[in-house]
Parts: structure tokens; sequence; C-alpha cells
């Protein structure tokens, strides 16, 4: 999907911008962005050591890739309990 390119690509040049005491190259924020949109897990960097901002985008961005999402449409997961009722 397109999104699936461009969301983890958007994300790691803020996560590069947003570099704080500990330089983070590109192509480690790059990696991290595609490896959290995946949810494969997979870091170069020690995670504390990123700032709290740089964190919550890697968190973002697992939850924005994950095939069980969030953010799902709630009116459906509420007809779909009604059901049952």
């Amino acid at each position: 999907c397109f999104h699936s390119a461009v969301w983890p690509l958007l994300v790691a040049v803020v996560f590069y911008v947003a570099n704080g005491s500990n330089f983070v190259s590109f192509t480690d924020a790059l990696f991290m962005s595609f490896s959290a949109f995946t949810c494969t897990g997979l870091q170069t960097l020690d995670l504390s050591l990123l700032t709290g901002f740089q964190q919550s985008l890697i968190f973002l961005l697992t939850m924005l890739g994950n095939a069980v999402s969030p953010f799902m449409n709630i009116q459906d997961s509420n007809s779909y309990l009604y059901q049952f009722l």
C-alpha cells in the first residue's frame, strides 16, 4: 500500500530533525521507523537514549502498522458486539 511506505518515511524525517543530546543518523532513523511500522522490533540504538518525543514517534508507528490497530472504526466493533446481545 502507498501508506506503508509514506508513514515511516515522513516519521523518519521528523525523528531525525528531533535529535536530542544523543545524535541519531538519518539511516538509523529510517531503519527504526520502518522496523516499528512493520512491528519487527529491530532497533539499532538503545531506546532509552532517545528523547521522549522520538520514543512516542516509534510507539505511534507501531500502532499505525499493527495488523490489529487500536484506531479501528469504533462503530464496526460496536455493531459486532451488539449482535451477541
